[in-house]
């Protein structure tokens, strides 16, 4: 390439979660190389727009008067005119819907876009699900390549009508030195431990995610609750926020352990809530590639995980982790109690899962795939 490529991300932005946390990756990645001129669009004053002007990272964000806002199309055919971008990379149904008719009334050559979960389980709503299906279908085809982060999103895909030679698949990745057990993570564990007041001799169990449905905490807190009747050491700590939480609360309340569970809400220090944990739980009904996942498995965590979606590519059970199936509190109850009384197994698991995640999904062969795609695009 004789000219420095421009490229566009554009994203909701609403939110901080794996999509918008994979975006900050990623563009760390692009910009080591010199070729590529990278910008982000979002729809929202979010912390994804404060974290990118903390990089100095180019940001814009539209505003919007609603989630359906019909005026964002001719605002981003205006900024397409104007920045002349030669790629468009879209993240989520919105994003996706009013990129690809802007991009295409203003000539963009190419537009890309990553799917990072499976459609129906983000929209546990028949209406809401209805509106974003047919959003999708719309301008299906207006996306030149679709990047799955998993097998499982790719067949998804392939079932909902994207061609298979319009797919790659491009795992996550993640900085795994930045949660390796060490000295300094070490002084963390006991500072937010006593924070918290949680006894040194607790077996603290961790869950970052979204409240929302189909991240499955409501089986989870049930799942706690029976294990805990069986072992009283067991604590739970809920990291994240969302539409769910006064429900969940309610939950443990009514299951008598809101004593032993701990909502803190939306946190970004998950290094050090990783290494004050035992245990790591994803009790999701489906997934793409959780970064959480991964985070936790290159903390040297054990970790419990539901037999779903990118999850299977990730975890080898009895090797890097152990699969229940979704919606079974007894079988997490079981799992947990399986591991608290069994540290060898703690120690196996969590060992492994630290070695594969830092053979197989790091950042830097994030970035070398996406950059690999849009040179094969540019190039023709």
């Amino acid at each position: 390439m004789d000219q420095r490529v421009k490229i566009i991300h554009i994203i909701g932005g609403g939110e901080f979660g794996g999509a918008e946390q994979h975006i900050l990756s990623l563009l760390e990645q692009i910009e080591k190389n010199q070729s590529y001129d990278t910008e982000v669009v979002t729809f929202y004053e979010g912390l994804l727009a404060k974290r990118l002007r903390e990089r100095g990272d180019p940001v814009t964000v539209l505003p919007q008067s609603g989630r359906f806002d019909l005026k964002l199309y001719s605002r981003l055919v205006r900024l397409f005119r104007q920045k002349k971008p030669s790629i468009i990379h879209t993240h989520g149904v919105r994003a996706n819907f009013f990129s690809r008719l802007g991009g295409k009334k203003a000539g963009v050559p190419h537009i890309v876009t990553t799917v990072h979960s499976i459609l129906k389980h983000d929209y546990p709503k028949p209406a809401e699900y209805l509106v974003a299906k047919w959003m999708e279908k719309l301008t299906l085809s207006f996306s030149e390549r679709y990047i799955a982060v998993s097998d499982a999103v790719k067949e998804d895909l392939i079932h909902f009508g994207v061609p298979l030679d319009h797919i790659t698949v491009i795992h996550n990745g993640i900085h795994t030195e930045s949660y390796a057990p060490g000295p300094a993570l070490s002084q963390e564990r006991e500072r937010l431990r006593h924070e918290w007041g949680i006894p040194p001799e607790s077996f603290l169990l961790l869950t970052v995610a979204r409240l929302v449905p189909v991240k499955g905490i409501e089986d989870l807190i049930e799942g706690f609750a029976i294990a805990f009747a069986n072992d009283p050491s067991l604590r739970l700590l809920i990291v994240g926020d969302g539409p769910e939480r006064k429900s969940l609360e309610r939950l443990a309340m009514e299951k008598k352990v809101s004593d032993q569970v701990l909502f803190a809400g939306f946190r970004q220090d998950i290094p050090a809530l990783l290494a004050a944990s035992d245990l790591y739980l994803n009790t999701s009904l489906s997934e793409g590639l959780p970064l959480s996942l991964m985070e936790a498995m290159a903390a040297e965590k054990p970790v419990i995980a539901t037999q779903v979606g990118g999850m299977k590519e990730m975890i080898r059970h009895e090797e890097t982790g152990l699969f229940i199936p979704p919606k079974s509190p007894q079988a997490l109850a079981e799992a947990i109690l399986r591991l608290r009384r069994d540290e060898p197994l703690q120690k196996k698991l969590g060992k492994t899962a630290g070695e594969t995640v830092r053979k197989r999904f790091s950042v830097e062969a994030m970035g070398q795939a996406t950059l690999h795609l849009y040179r094969s695009l540019i190039e023709g």
